[in-house]
């Protein structure tokens, strides 16, 4: 039941952010997103044919984080490392897969990158949220000026309703 939990989750996220997309196509993509990382390689085409036999006919495209992978890009060559196309398929799916589960193990071979990933995938999200919080405490500041001209703007139409009080006030005495 806890497999079935985490595609209906999967699905209700991506629901929530693509209104527009057919229930297929999300049922299959959360099915993708929330299995394959966790199949070995020989499982892959195994899992396809299933899908394909549920949904004949229905192809989708990757779901790809085109943000997380544009800091992929900047993050690989700052830690040293060499940018592997199997391995960024892998850190996707790592994030993908910290998306639905709260309990994370990576295994495999000694030296085969589990680290690696890992470190990887943490620098990246961290170095998004730096940028997002930037962006954020420029936004902030702007608010608080924004804020401040509106509040010296009511103070000035108050002392111009007080101006013109006065100036009643002036004219009826003098008349």
């Amino acid at each position: 039941m806890r497999g079935i939990k985490s595609v209906l989750v999967m699905a209700g996220n991506i629901k929530r952010n693509n209104q527009d997309l057919k229930e297929e196509i999300i049922l299959i993509r959360a099915m993708r997103d929330s299995n394959i990382p966790k199949f070995i390689k020989e499982d892959l085409p195994l899992f396809n044919a299933l899908v394909q036999d549920l949904f004949p006919g229905v192809q989708i495209a990757d779901n790809m984080d085109k943000d997380l992978i544009k800091q992929l890009d900047e993050t690989i060559p700052e830690l040293k490392f060499h940018s592997v196309n199997s391995q960024i398929v892998k850190i996707l799916q790592l994030f993908e897969t910290f998306q639905v589960r709260f309990g994370v193990m990576l295994v495999g071979a000694t030296n085969s990158g589990k680290t690696v990933v890992m470190e990887i995938l943490k620098h990246a999200i961290t170095a998004i949220k730096k940028k997002v919080n930037q962006k954020l405490k420029i936004f902030n500041t702007i608010l608080a000026y924004l804020i401040k001209l509106i509040w010296f703007i009511k103070c000035l139409i108050w002392l111009i309703k007080c101006l013109i009080l006065l100036i009643k006030i002036i004219i009826k005495l003098n008349v």
